[in-house]
């Protein structure tokens, strides 16, 4: 892997035990960037999200292919992306993401909509494969 230093580069198995590993290795780097602790939850927080959807559009298709994520900090911003291989995603559908009681389930929760709260730039974008794109910056907010 050959991101710009300071970067976090991973790969994991598209499994739920893996989301408190990478949620916690990308607030790791955040702390390191010397974001304040309200930021680092939201990270913390938005990287469960994005990574919980990048897990539940592939187990829909029963894809095994492993979840990518790169998070790179860019001075008090961290960019991170998050690529499944789950369903074919149509980017024309990027503005629909406002909660729906009738799609709503324990199991699928609402994680872009939460993403979506917290980052301060959020795209949806398809796949160069197949799957979905979900890339998203959050900055450090200033520590009261």
């Amino acid at each position: 892997m050959s991101g710009p230093p300071g970067a976090v580069e991973l790969e994991f198995s598209p499994r739920p035990p893996f989301v408190l590993a990478v949620r916690h290795v990308v607030a790791a780097l955040a702390r390191m960037q010397g974001f304040p602790p309200g930021s680092v939850e939201d990270v913390r927080l938005a990287v469960s999200e994005a990574v919980t959807n990048a897990i539940t559009r592939q187990s829909a298709v029963g894809s095994d292919e492993p979840v990518r994520l790169t998070a790179e900090p860019q001075g008090q911003v961290l960019a991170v992306e998050v690529t499944d291989r789950g369903a074919p995603f149509d980017p024309g559908t990027q503005g629909q993401l406002e909660p729906s009681s009738d799609e709503f389930s324990f199991e699928h929760g609402l994680s872009l909509e939460v993403v979506q709260g917290i980052a301060d730039r959020l795209e949806l974008l398809s796949a160069e494969d197949t799957g979905m794109v979900v890339r998203f910056t959050v900055e450090a907010e200033e520590a009261t």
